[in-house]
């Protein structure tokens, strides 16, 4: 995490930047504050929003784009992006080509798991013909996530208000329709109906992209991150090819994985990974090079409470608090914060203090127990708000300061 000042509860990459521009349009009209565009320390730019999921908890959402299409790009991106970022939940949504025997335009695609199809070794056949000898290895997603998308219909509503392009000899129907199968990843476009090809490998394989495989493949090496593969169809990889369907399916995908975020990433099926302490002291070791002696200048001092742990605040400022988008804190001997940093700073604090409130508002409403831990993150967000002195509207004061009176703590606001 060194280097960058924001992590993200989930990340969602695209291939092409029509499918990108396409998934910011759906997100934008859920999104607790408006879109905002960062460069990543790795020159990469991007965009984030924060959400809320089904249960009304905050979530941190990552756009990404590669710089080109292809499986090698995919690798080296999302490898970067991962390692960086750290994302409870990982999501690549787009176009790809079907099989016009088993899928029509405009269906979704949740790929179960992908290959790549042209690996393997290519040899002359005994009367002279090329013979492909596969060596096929799949990438799937975690068999948890699948058997929730298996029942999940709360996308159906949201793609049927969207219009679907009109083309003559094309079969319309209402609502596209989910189909859970196998994705090949070849190294080019094809437009030369190769499903009889790539369905020798593995049966049943009805969808072609060019980055599904790298994507899984690239996820696996990251065990804290489920994944998920969704593609919208735009055309059949034949001599019928154009680019009609592009921006429907990328809507239909983007659509169908925006809901699908919001009913399965809650802290219950996925917890906060900066709530594990393992993963907490990783972030801190990376903060301070790993050092095993006690770290020079501002300093952070751990509770006592492992089961939850938290964390206290001492002899800081605004000039040396560098926090990313989740409660971990880092401290920073650096100095000096851009102007767009401090703004991104004051953005994601209103909105994690804004999440906080309503979360434990419902909580307190409905007679439920508060946590230990979801007091101390309430206390802990309001410490450093009074710290960076960050103003807030007068209207979150005041339901800060009633939260606080009905859970019988002072307000730090």
């Amino acid at each position: 995490m060194a280097g960058n000042s924001l992590s993200f509860d989930v990340c969602i990459i695209c291939a092409l930047a029509e499918e990108a521009e396409a998934l910011l349009k759906v997100l934008t009209p859920h999104g607790m504050a408006p879109l905002r565009e960062q460069i990543s320390s790795r020159n990469r730019a991007y965009h984030y929003t924060t959400i809320r999921n089904n249960q009304g908890e905050p979530l941190s959402i990552q756009v990404s784009w590669l710089p080109s299409y292809g499986s090698i790009e995919t690798a080296i991106h999302l490898n970067t992006l991962l390692e960086d970022f750290r994302p409870r939940f990982a999501a690549m949504t787009g176009i790809c080509a079907g099989d016009k025997r088993k899928v029509a335009l405009g269906d979704i695609i949740v790929a179960e798991r992908a290959f790549f199809a042209d690996s393997g070794k290519i040899i002359t056949g005994s009367q002279g013909q090329s013979v492909h000898e596969y060596d096929t290895y799949t990438s799937h997603a975690a068999h948890d996530v699948l058997q929730f998308a298996r029942m999940f219909r709360s996308w159906e509503q949201a793609v049927a208000m969207l219009q679907r392009p009109h083309l003559e000899h094309q079969r319309d129907p209402q609502l596209p329709q989910c189909h859970f199968a196998s994705m090949a990843s070849c190294s080019a476009v094809r437009g030369d109906n190769p499903f009889d090809e790539i369905q020798f490998p593995v049966r049943g394989t009805i969808a072609i992209d060019m980055e599904g495989a790298a994507f899984y493949r690239a996820v696996e090496d990251f065990p804290g991150t489920r994944s998920l593969l969704v593609k919208g169809v735009s055309d059949y990889a034949d001599n019928t090819k154009n680019n009609t369907y592009h921006k429907y399916a990328s809507l239909v995908s983007a659509t169908y994985i925006l809901y699908f975020i919001r009913e399965y990433v809650t802290t219950h099926t996925m917890p906060r990974l900066h709530r594990d302490e393992a993963q907490a002291k990783t972030r801190l070791d990376g903060a301070y090079g790993a050092s095993t002696t006690e770290p020079k200048g501002p300093t952070l001092k751990r509770s006592s409470q492992e089961a939850s742990p938290s964390f206290s605040i001492r002899n800081i400022s605004a000039n040396n608090v560098n926090v990313v988008q989740g409660e971990t804190i880092f401290i920073s001997n650096d100095s000096e914060q851009s102007s767009l940093q401090k703004s991104v700073l004051i953005d994601h604090h209103i909105s994690q203090l804004a999440g906080d409130l309503a979360e434990l508002n419902d909580l307190v409403q409905n007679g439920s127990k508060v946590d230990s831990w979801q007091l101390d993150e309430f206390i802990q967000e309001m410490s450093l708000i009074q710290t960076l002195a960050i103003p807030l509207p007068v209207s979150l004061i005041e339901q800060v300061r009633s939260l606080c009176q009905r859970l019988g703590i002072a307000s730090r606001i």
